[in-house]
C-alpha cells in the first residue's frame, strides 16, 4: 500500500504544479542565439562599411590637400610674375644670360 500512496502523491504533486510564466520583464537580458556564419557577415560588413567611410575620408583629406598644394602654386606663380612685371626687362635678360653661363649651355662664339 506505500507503494500506491507514493504513486498518488506523485501524481498530485505534478498535477497541483503548473508551469509560472513571468509577466514582468525582470529577465530581458536574453540574447538570441544568432549562427557563427551570420554573424562573421554581419561583422564583415560592418569592417567594410567602416572602411568605405575612412577610405572617404582619405580621399577627401587627399583632395583637401592637393587643392591647397594648387593654390600654393598658383600664388607662387602670381607673386613670381608679379615680381617679373616690376623688373626692368635688361636685368631680366641679364639674370638668364649669367644663369645659362653658369650652367654651361650658352654656346660660346668663335
Amino acid at each position: 500500500m506505500a507503494d500506491k500512496e507514493l504513486a498518488n502523491k506523485r501524481h498530485r504533486v505534478s498535477l497541483s504544479s503548473s508551469p509560472i510564466y513571468k509577466l514582468d520583464d525582470e529577465d530581458d537580458d536574453y540574447v538570441p542565439y544568432v549562427p557563427v556564419a551570420q554573424r562573421r557577415e554581419a561583422k564583415l560588413a560592418k569592417l567594410s562599411s567602416l572602411s568605405t567611410v575612412s577610405d572617404r575620408a582619405k580621399a577627401r583629406k587627399q583632395l583637401e590637400e592637393l587643392l591647397e598644394r594648387e593654390d600654393e602654386e598658383k600664388e607662387e606663380e602670381r607673386q613670381r610674375e608679379k615680381a617679373r612685371k616690376e623688373r626692368p626687362l635688361l636685368m631680366e635678360a641679364q639674370e638668364v644670360h649669367e644663369r645659362k653661363a653658369a650652367e654651361g649651355a650658352h654656346p660660346t662664339r668663335s
